[in-house]
């Protein structure tokens, strides 16, 4: 009974840090200076706890309707990939807690995101190049979050969805053109 017992308390002593996160230990509520890097540690589990955060590349996907220049709205899917610094874990998380995807950064890309699709006009979306707006949208998001303990390794525009009466105004372009084509084609023929 008395080893099973000491068994239990060994076991629910040590931590193990994984590949691609770090952990925190918090004794009597003070966070350690050092994160714990990947491997098995040992701890108080009636004094101290260890919290661990995610280090490894993640993806902040969003689907948003975005605002255009000329006041239209314009569906987007972005993704937003980016990786917690390890030696910043315990500032980020004493600064935001555990949820700090939703706190800092998607919140931050979000507004990012909105502010520089509204300096473009709906049909300079589809017809600018996508990576001259994701690098301005990276740019932006560094400057935003860059300094408080994350790296921001990539910006991804997955797709953009023209309003209907946007595609309904290129259709009636193209098919006024195209009679216009066939009209002129008539008239030299005859």
């Amino acid at each position: 009974m008395f080893s099973l017992g000491l068994l239990a308390l060994t076991l629910s002593s040590c931590a193990i840090v994984r590949p691609g996160e770090v952990g925190l230990k918090q004794r009597l509520g003070k966070l350690q200076d050092k994160p714990l890097h990947q491997g098995a540690h040992g701890f108080n589990p009636f004094v101290a706890t260890v919290i661990k955060v995610k280090t490894r590349t993640v993806e902040a996907f969003n689907s948003l309707d975005v605002p255009t220049k000329e006041g239209l709205t314009v569906k987007s899917e972005i993704a937003l990939l980016y990786h917690v610094l390890p030696d910043a874990a315990a500032a980020v998380y004493v600064n935001y807690g555990t949820n700090y995807q939703e706190v800092i950064v998607e919140s931050n890309f979000r507004a990012i995101v909105r502010h520089v699709s509204a300096s473009y006009l709906a049909k300079e979306l589809f017809a600018v190049d996508r990576k001259k707006i994701e690098k301005e949208i990276y740019d932006e998001t560094v400057a935003s979050i860059g300094d408080k303990g994350f790296k921001v390794d990539a910006v991804l525009l997955k797709s953009i969805t023209m309003p209907p009466q946007i595609f309904q105004a290129v259709e009636n372009k193209l098919k006024a053109e195209q009679e216009t084509m066939q009209m002129e084609f008539t008239i030299a023929k005859q």
